[in-house]
């Protein structure tokens, strides 16, 4: 068990989370939730080349229609807190942060390294040369901080929904012991518009 969580073929997803109505706010929620994504998860093997099977296998991630992931790419975790809120029947809105951080590597053929790719399969091969897990030290890594407000109307009497929102995301990397130039912060602004019909 000591090895379980630093071993890189122990490929773990975790969330947990809990959400809370806001007793003093009528029809408010407060959502915190915590999600990590270990190295290769979703990269267990490339997909329709799993050598124990004889049939291509679906490597999508879902059941019965739905989705099993989270839109983290490997070696990765987020911190999201969120507060939803219902104004008037047909009108919504939400605030959000989210703390996301990113790992990957150096793509050093000679050394394999923990990547945060989900395109970089996991090698079984190779099972007992990938060095331990080190989350936050085993590569360099992107710090998301992401601010996001949006709203919905649901136009009465029509059957459209239009959503409106806004993030401001700030981006810094740590680059740690990999010997890659540093990479300059980034900020971005995004703005989104949605029509639903039905």
């Amino acid at each position: 068990m000591d090895e379980f969580f630093k071993r890189p073929r122990s490929m773990v997803a975790i969330q947990a989370g809990t959400r809370v109505l806001i007793p003093w706010l009528p029809f408010t929620m407060f959502t915190f939730q915590y999600t990590k994504i270990e190295p290769f998860v979703y990269a267990h093997y490339p997909e329709n080349r799993i050598s124990s099977s004889r049939y291509d296998v679906d490597m999508s991630y879902t059941h019965d229609g739905e989705n099993l992931g989270y839109a983290l790419p490997p070696n990765s975790d987020e911190f999201l807190a969120k507060l939803d809120t219902v104004f008037t029947n047909g009108i919504q809105a939400s605030l959000s942060y989210r703390l996301i951080r990113h790992g990957t590597n150096t793509y050093n053929p000679a050394i394999p390294l923990i990547y945060g790719d989900v395109n970089a399969w996991f090698d079984y091969d190779m099972v007992d040369a990938y060095p331990d897990k080190r989350f936050l030290s085993d590569g360099y890594y992107d710090w998301n901080n992401v601010i996001t407000i949006s709203g919905t109307w649901k136009i009465p009497g029509t059957p459209v929904t239009v959503s409106l929102s806004y993030s401001f995301c700030h981006t810094f990397w740590d680059m740690n012991e990999t010997g890659v130039a540093q990479i300059d912060t980034q900020l971005k602004n995004i703005f989104s518009v949605r029509v639903r019909v039905f």
